[in-house]
């Protein structure tokens, strides 16, 4: 009874769920927060020439601009928290390292229980980074084919408004593109 507080018990699940979701939820801040600051300011300027509200501009413009820049440091924290989740043992949660050590230690089958617990990450890690390789074909094919298109008002690349960057034009048309 230190400090007045009474013990408590928690539960282990969900102090690994807090734990990892505030560490890597710190991370992937600062993920997205390079992916949205890598966005050329001309596309921003386009859209706010073309008379978007913050939520249209975001959904349009910075959205598409950012995923395919976010996605490889998004994967590579998945990948992480993937391995990483042998650390929530220590708040007594059993997860696949500490069940692979505990049957080892009981059979005494070390080799066979842990080459089968490397296989298991091995299809979780394989299987992760094909789903984003899918995902970021998806975006970077989206944002591409984007680029491409002409609006069904015309051609809007002649377009430069109150737009003070050279991309400005560009963005525009890929945002008009896709009404």
């Amino acid at each position: 009874a230190s400090l007045g507080f009474g013990s408590f018990a928690i539960n282990g699940f969900v102090a690994a769920v807090a734990v990892l979701g505030f560490v890597q939820g710190s991370y992937s801040t600062e993920v997205l927060r390079g992916a949205i600051q890598s966005i050329p300011i001309g596309q921003i300027e386009a859209a706010r020439a073309y008379g978007m509200s913050p939520a249209l501009e975001f959904r349009r413009v910075t959205l598409p601009a950012m995923l395919p820049l976010a996605l490889p440091g998004l994967e590579n924290l998945w990948l992480i928290v993937t391995k990483g989740t042998a650390l929530i043992a220590v708040v007594g949660y059993t997860e696949l390292t500490l069940a692979t050590r505990q049957a080892a230690g009981l059979t005494k089958s070390y080799l066979m229980f842990y080459l089968v617990a490397g296989a298991i990450y091995l299809l979780i890690t394989l299987v992760s980074q094909r789903g984003f390789k899918w995902i970021e074909n998806k975006v970077r094919g989206k944002v591409l084919l984007m680029s491409s298109v002409r609006g069904r008002h015309g051609n809007y690349s002649g377009y430069t408004g109150y737009c003070t960057s050279k991309g400005a034009t560009d963005s525009l048309t890929r945002v008009l593109a896709t009404e």
